[in-house]
């Protein structure tokens, strides 16, 4: 309590007290809310640099500054998903509210820099979570230095094994900080980290040669039967967030489309196309095939194509009358499978988006609401003149809808035994369903053009790489390996994606420093 109020007196008082009874400083909360937190939690969340200094070099706390700077607060104000989620110990506190010089005075008083929380983040991952990127890079150089001179000094024992860098540790997510960037949605901090990484090959002028590293960026090129952690390419389908999309990604499936994704979707869309044709050509000439042989074609084409043909089938074996309505809605589902194949191009991708967004946005909420009114609509005029079961109530409902396209047959709405009410319903009709309900579609049609458009390209390069991957997991580790597929570089048995960028700043900087 002393340091929760954290006056001058109260801090005095607290001095003394260790000082006289040095084991009271390793008290931590017994209580579940607030379970294992200590002073040096409470001093540091108070941004009191001189009584953290004080606890950790004070001669009378030598004996118990391990457990102090072990600690963990796990209670449940510091679990995740709290705004309180600090990282439990008190080095990721300190970090964590951004506070490198407390930091630093615990990483010389032997803080543990490869602690992990109950949720196995280390404090990469909780800089992450936090957003705090100069911390992430002076914690990250500390880290690097402290394995230099621990590897200048273990250099005699050559069996001790390399830890695995700080930044390539996975949580219990299995999820390393840059992963986590991408599953937080954290774009900024995404295309931060990646560039954080980048190696500069050469440089000529403005034009520079950059190699990004592969590793937690893209899929694995091992064996699909051995498990790997998600990479970001794949935690952004699996979040289907467009807005991880930034110029390293889109040079990543850029490049994976030329050497290998265009020539793969291009040889199925002819497949494909060859298949829809004998399709089509089956169905045209169905009149003058022979019954054993078109069954046996059909039956082969249609085994590998969609539920629809198999239900055709199913039908005809039974002699059911109805199945020619299956096979037509099978022919339109047919070819538009072919959306498929336009979406990864840059010409017609945005296109198809925009088309799949305002049928189940737009759309699909006015069916909604134009299906309640037509089932009131179609219900009261059914009362009003149409009083012939459950024939009369479809003849209503039809009526309705032909409405809805203007085509209005007035003496439908409209007889003598009911003049009055039958007109009133009919302008009640037109007012809400043919002027407002589809001025109200065309109006949020134009507003979900309008918003698609702003997003529309990440959207497409999402679905690209969608599409990509899609095609890339059907394609063995051997043949992805082989020269032809072949999209990165090795480098001392790492993959790297090379790419070039221009820097127009740089002449701009010569130019001014010569003037």
């Amino acid at each position: 309590m002393l340091f929760l109020y954290g006056t001058d007196q109260h801090l005095k008082i607290a001095r003394n007290l260790i000082i006289r009874f040095p084991t009271i400083m390793t008290q931590v909360y017994n209580k579940s809310k607030y379970y294992g937190e200590n002073i040096l939690h409470i001093a540091i969340v108070k941004r009191n640099l001189a009584m953290v200094k004080w606890l950790l070099r004070n001669i009378h706390s030598e004996s118990n500054r391990q457990q102090l700077l072990t600690a963990t607060a796990t209670g449940d104000f510091f679990k995740i998903g709290q705004p309180t989620y600090y990282g439990e110990t008190p080095l990721a506190f300190a970090c964590c509210t951004n506070q490198w010089d407390t930091a630093e005075i615990l990483l010389k008083h032997g803080a543990d820099m490869n602690v992990t929380d109950s949720n196995g983040n280390t404090i990469l991952h909780m800089l992450v979570i936090r957003n705090l990127r100069d911390i992430y890079t002076k914690f990250k150089s500390y880290w690097i230095e402290h394995q230099a001179v621990t590897k200048s000094i273990t250099t005699e024992n050559s069996t001790l094994m390399k830890p695995l860098n700080l930044w390539d540790r996975l949580n219990k997510d299995n999820l390393t900080p840059l992963t986590l960037a991408a599953d937080t949605g954290r774009s900024d901090t995404l295309s931060w980290l990646l560039d954080e990484r980048k190696k500069i090959q050469w440089t000529y002028g403005s034009v520079s040669c950059v190699l990004h590293p592969l590793d937690q960026l893209d899929v694995s090129i091992q064996e699909k039967d051995k498990k790997h952690p998600q990479c970001v390419l794949e935690v952004m389908i699996k979040n289907n967030d467009s807005k991880l999309v930034n110029p390293i990604i889109i040079s990543l499936i850029e490049k994976k489309w030329k050497h290998f994704a265009y020539r793969i979707l291009i040889r199925r869309f002819f497949f494909t196309l060859i298949y829809l044709l004998i399709f089509l050509a089956t169905t045209i000439l169905e009149q003058t095939r022979m019954e054993m042989g078109s069954v046996f074609l059909e039956n082969l084409l249609s085994c590998s194509f969609c539920l629809c043909i198999l239900i055709v089938q199913f039908l005809r074996l039974l002699t059911i009358r109805h199945e020619t309505i299956i096979y037509a809605f099978a022919c339109l589902l047919a070819w538009i499978y072919m959306f498929f194949f336009i979406m990864p191009f840059r010409f017609t991708g945005p296109f198809v988006i925009m088309i799949y967004k305002m049928l189940f946005n737009d759309v699909l909420r006015f069916c909604i609401i134009y299906i309640i009114f037509l089932a009131g609509f179609s219900q009261s005029y059914f009362v009003l003149f149409n009083r012939n079961g459950l024939q009369g109530y479809f003849s209503s409902v039809k009526q309705c809808f032909l409405g809805l396209l203007g085509d209005f047959h007035f003496e439908h709405y409209v007889k003598e035994q009911y003049l009055w009410a039958g007109t009133l319903l009919f302008i009640l009709y037109v007012v809400i369903i043919t002027i407002l309900l589809l001025n109200l579609l065309i109006a949020m049609m134009g507003d979900t053009y309008k918003d698609v458009k702003r997003s529309a390209r990440q959207l497409w390069h999402l679905e690209r790489t969608r599409i990509v991957l899609d095609i890339e997991s059907g394609i063995s580790a051997s043949k992805r390996q082989s020269s032809i597929n072949k999209y990165w570089v090795d480098i001392q048995g790492e993959r790297y994606l090379q790419v070039e960028q221009m820097d127009d700043d740089v002449f701009h900087f010569i130019e001014n420093k010569n003037t």
